[in-house]
């Protein structure tokens, strides 16, 4: 739909067995298509002779891929192969095959697949189907805390429909690391999931700082790997920050023992009070954004305070 703005721009990649198909890229119109104002797109290739691979009557081949490479909306509901009426704008009748100047499209069956529609017009009606994309898992938050000798991981992630499972990997050298768990997708249907980890006894890991990462597996087997969080094991940990240091935004994270009224100080090295603010804690996990643009450069105390729960953080301000 032309709603979605900014236009999307696409390009079309061929399969190397038609690699040296030639081909043309129309510029996107935007028309009327049953009733809907569209954006459109149209490709066209040729090539006279022989093709270098063999085709086989009801044996799908990949002729090639058409790469989007900016905003598309919602693709699983909005984004479709068509056939529009005498070819649109572009005149181009869509899906068209031809071999030696002869069409071998079947006219009023160009689209298959779920859902495809075809109209009984041929090229002057219109036919489609709708495209269903995966996006890839993307993650929305990650963050790890201390509770006693134990360490409590959070993720959430979106574009969760096609993820088959997270591993766990912690590095005590920040270069190699090695899974200690395995949490399985929730395969719920919905789109944003949260999870939850845990590693024991980090004592007995005999390191300082212990490095986490989320390494995420979709149903086709690409993997995907989350941001590095890091723990100090001798922090009394019930909250953490990051990014530390922090130039504009940094994310609060405190595991509140109960509910309850809390606040947030920051105070400079003089233990003047610079930023105060005031919240409310729901027991668990609680993600607070502190704006920390406005701070001079320089190192500040973070104190949280909340029902049984005060602790003080340090954190490093850049410009």
């Amino acid at each position: 739909p032309a709603t979605i703005l900014p236009r999307p721009t696409a390009s079309i990649v061929l399969a190397p067995a038609f690699s040296h198909l030639s081909q043309t890229a129309q510029a996107p119109s935007t028309e009327l298509v049953n009733g809907v104002n569209t954006h459109v797109f149209t490709f066209f290739s040729a090539y006279v002779g022989a093709i270098s691979t063999s085709l086989t009557a009801n044996v799908e081949v990949e002729v090639g891929e058409v790469v989007f490479t900016s905003n598309v909306g919602n693709v699983n509901t909005e984004l479709r192969l068509a056939s529009v009426p005498n070819g649109g704008s572009s005149t181009i009748a869509g899906l068209n095959w031809e071999i030696l100047g002869t069409n071998r499209a079947n006219l009023t069956a160009l689209t298959y697949g779920p859902n495809s529609s075809n109209s009984a017009l041929g090229y002057e009606g219109y036919s489609f189907v709708p495209l269903s994309v995966t996006l890839p898992v993307k993650f929305l938050s990650f963050y790890a805390l201390k509770t006693g000798d134990d360490a409590k991981l959070n993720w959430t992630v979106e574009n969760d429909e096609d993820n088959a499972s997270f591993d766990i990997e912690r590095s005590t050298d920040g270069r190699s690391y090695t899974r200690f768990a395995t949490v399985k997708a929730f395969e719920n249907g919905k789109s944003v999931n949260t999870y939850n980890g845990n590693d024991s006894r980090l004592s007995g890991l005999n390191a300082k700082t212990i490095y986490y990462r989320i390494k995420q597996l979709d149903k086709s087997g690409t993997a995907i790997y989350s941001p590095i969080r890091t723990l100090n094991v001798g922090s009394t940990g019930s909250a953490s920050l990051f990014p530390n240091p922090a130039r504009s935004i940094t994310k609060l994270v405190v595991d509140a023992p109960s509910n309850g009224k809390g606040s947030i100080v920051l105070r400079d090295a003089t233990g003047k009070q610079a930023m105060m603010v005031n919240t409310n804690f729901v027991k668990g996990i609680n993600q607070l954004d502190l704006n920390v643009s406005a701070l001079a450069s320089g190192e500040y105390n973070v104190t949280i305070i909340g029902e049984g729960l005060t602790q003080t953080l340090k954190m490093s301000k850049i410009n």
